[in-house]
C-alpha cells in the first residue's frame, strides 16, 4: 500500500470516522441498531465506510425497505494525491449526496473535514427520516 495513503488514512482518516461513529451512537434523537466502520482494499486504492442500521425499516414500497445509511468514501492512488469521491446514501444505492476531492502532501483536509462535518449531520437527518417513517407502519 502507498505509504502516504497508509499515513493519512492512520493519522486523519480514521480517527474522524471513529469521531462520526461515536457522535451517531452517542445522538440521542436517533434510534440504532449500530453504527460502524468498514473498510476494503482494492488494487487502485481503498474503500471506507460508516454503516449505520435502523432497528425498524421504513417500507417504501413494496419492493423497498430502507434500514441503512451509508457513508462511503472511495479513495484512489495517483501519483502523489489521493483522489477521494465520498457519498452518502441509503442501504438501497440510493445517493443523497457526493463529492470529490482530491489531497497531496501540501494540501490542508479542510474541505474534506467540511463534508465530513455536513456527513455526519445529513446521517443523523436520514436516520430520523428511517426512524419517523418506520413508526408509521
Amino acid at each position: 500500500m502507498d505509504f502516504f495513503l497508509e499515513k493519512w488514512e492512520q493519522q486523519y482518516l480514521v480517527p474522524k470516522l471513529q469521531i462520526i461513529v461515536n457522535n451517531i451512537k452517542n445522538n440521542e434523537s436517533v434510534k440504532i441498531s449500530y453504527s460502524k466502520i468498514e473498510n476494503a482494499e482494492r488494487e487502485s486504492g481503498k474503500d471506507w465506510y460508516i454503516s449505520t442500521v435502523t432497528p425498524f425499516s421504513w417500507k417504501v414500497n413494496s419492493e423497498e425497505w430502507i434500514d441503512e445509511v451509508v457513508l462511503s468514501i472511495e479513495i484512489e492512488t495517483s501519483k502523489r494525491n489521493l483522489i477521494i469521491n465520498s457519498d452518502i446514501s441509503y442501504g438501497t444505492g440510493e445517493i443523497i449526496k457526493k463529492n470529490m476531492f482530491i489531497i497531496d502532501n501540501n494540501t490542508d483536509n479542510k474541505d474534506l473535514d467540511s463534508w465530513l462535518e455536513v456527513s455526519y449531520y445529513q446521517i443523523i437527518s436520514l436516520i430520523k427520516i428511517i426512524n419517523r417513517n418506520s413508526e408509521k407502519e
